[in-house]
């Protein structure tokens, strides 16, 4: 393998690892939005947990769609620790016992506006990435860096 290939693939491959995050974030803040959802809610006592519904669907289910979580009463640290996606309702806990607050939650949902085919994209590239690593990392044998060691001695 001819010096000037080895380099060109390293270089790929580095340009690769640098850029691609950059890409995939976009691919995202293309594909999703942001909404807030408030509503009050009142706890018993002993109970410090409360469900919180959403207008929009959570993107891809995850809880780690919620960007945040705040409360009008001082003694709550709410923290999401479930969703179910047949109702749309969120599950909060950290709430304070016996009091009410109003709970608002920041998340991400897929506009329906946005262009659908995002997602796809994205698993797209995510594949083409992947076997062009894994492409390079098979013709490139392990004799490609002896060769390069070689030279840079």
């Amino acid at each position: 393998m001819s010096y000037i290939t080895a380099v060109f693939a390293l270089l790929l491959v580095l340009l690769s690892v640098l850029f691609l995050p950059q890409l995939f974030t976009s691919l995202h803040a293309v594909q999703v939005d942001t909404t807030t959802e408030s509503s009050d809610i009142a706890t018993g006592g002993g109970v410090t947990t409360g469900n919180l519904t959403l207008s929009e669907e959570l993107h891809r289910a995850a809880i780690s769609s919620v960007l945040s979580l705040e409360s009008t009463n001082s003694n709550d640290v709410p923290f999401t620790v479930c969703y179910d996606e047949d109702t749309q309702v969120l599950g909060v806990d950290g709430l304070q016992a016996g009091a009410s607050r109003i709970l608002s939650a920041e998340y991400e949902y897929v506009n329906p506006d946005n262009n659908p085919n995002m997602g796809a994209v994205a698993t797209f590239l995510g594949i083409l990435v992947a076997l062009s690593l894994m492409i390079l990392l098979v013709v490139i044998p392990s004799g490609t860096v002896a060769d390069l060691w070689r030279r840079f001695r």
